[in-house]
């Protein structure tokens, strides 16, 4: 190359770089990525529309390297809901609590019929052994009303698919125990004993109607209880009056 043609070669080089922006490195310097029109260079390299955190569009990065979550949501719950819960499932509550409902009729009946049962026996055990006609009158009548009651009830039972046997005998052990003492009883002292049970039994049976109404929103059992109520409360009013008339010592 001729002294002449490296003049001119410098020169252009000169007049290149004084027509350069401001501020700009040369375009062509090895490794420099040039700005594009518009954009904001970030802190961390990136260009263009993403912001200085590294944020690209509408979605962030993870904190620790995830994989992004939507922006304006907190990781780990979902979307529309508070922070740190779990959206519940629903699906399975409605049938949960009618199992509890139709477990807790089932027990009402069979609290009620193991009731209606061991009145009827302890009447016709009164039949057999007293000898006060006050003591068998009531026990006639108690037998006759607790029986009705009881094949309603089965019929309920029946009705709305219930059964009205149970596991639970633990759960009646007092009555077959009563019934027990009761047999072993003669003349005067077992009228007394079974005047002493039936103020017992009435008043368990009223309360037991009243839970029952209290609690039930099923409307055939509600029509049931009702229909018994004035029937077991006639029963213990009469007990007690039984309990305060004057018995004889035959």
């Amino acid at each position: 190359m001729s002294i002449g043609m490296s003049k001119t070669w410098v020169l252009a080089l000169v007049l290149a770089a004084a027509c350069q922006p401001a501020g700009e490195p040369p375009v062509d310097q090895p490794g420099v990525v040039p700005v594009q029109p518009g954009g904001a260079r970030g802190t961390d390299g990136a260009v263009g529309d993403r912001a200085a955190d590294g944020a690209a569009g509408d979605r962030a990065p993870g904190t620790n390297g995830s994989a992004p979550t939507e922006r304006g949501t907190v990781p780990g719950t979902v979307p529309g809901t508070a922070p740190g819960t779990a959206q519940r499932p629903t699906t399975g509550i409605g049938q949960e609590a009618t199992a509890d409902v139709n477990q807790a009729n089932a027990q009402a009946l069979q609290d009620v019929h193991q009731l209606h049962q061991y009145q009827v026996e302890l009447a016709r055990l009164a039949k057999a052994k007293s000898k006060d006609a006050g003591i068998l009158a009531y026990a006639d009548q108690a037998a006759r009303e607790y029986k009705e009651a009881d094949d309603k009830l089965m019929k309920l039972a029946k009705d709305e698919n219930i059964s009205l046997e149970t596991a639970e005998a633990a759960r009646y052990q007092e009555y077959r125990d009563n019934e027990a003492r009761l047999r072993a009883l003669e003349g005067p002292v077992f009228d007394q004993a079974y005047i002493v049970e039936m103020v017992d039994g009435g008043t368990r049976s009223v309360k037991m109607v009243e839970t029952v109404l209290t609690s039930t929103q099923d409307p055939e059992m509600k029509a049931y209880f009702l229909a018994i109520q004035p029937i077991v409360k006639g029963q213990a009013d009469r007990a007690k009056q039984l309990k305060t008339t004057p018995r004889g010592t035959e």
